[in-house]
């Protein structure tokens, strides 16, 4: 689907009136542990998805440090039940424009505990297919 200048401009015209219509207050970002907290070091690479003629990138769609989560989706924005607790946000999970790992250098491992689990097979062949066509790692 192509989407003209037009299409994009008025997306984030939207986007835009949308943030102003809302707001909520009193939110916390629940900081989780990161790589770099374990491994100061780590060279940054780019991304390999953007190489890959197989791949094609859509508008937005690497996860960037301001993407944030809400813990609880729905919320009272009529003041009428006021939470004394703040929000939870999280930082979003999904592909971002610079990793931490060299993908010629990577090893991958899935490891299952027996039982039955429908769905498994998809889920595994997708890891191995994403990992291999897309980022390139071979063992």
């Amino acid at each position: 689907m192509a989407f003209s200048s037009n299409t994009i401009a008025d997306h984030h015209q939207q986007l835009e009136l949308a943030e102003h219509q809302f707001t909520i207050s009193n939110i916390k970002l629940q900081r989780l542990a990161h790589l770099t907290d374990y491994l100061p070091d780590l060279q940054i690479h780019s991304n390999p998805l953007d190489q890959n003629p197989f791949f094609h990138l859509v508008l937005e769609f690497y996860i960037t440090p301001s993407d944030f989560i809400l813990r609880h989706i729905l919320h009272d924005l009529s003041g009428a039940f006021p939470s004394s607790e703040p929000y939870l946000e999280y930082h979003r999970a999904g592909p971002r424009k610079q990793i931490y790992f060299d993908p010629c250098h990577m090893r991958a491992a899935i490891v299952t505990c027996g039982g039955l689990c429908p769905g498994m097979n998809t889920v595994i062949r997708e890891l191995v297919v994403g990992l291999w066509e897309l980022y390139g790692v071979r063992e």
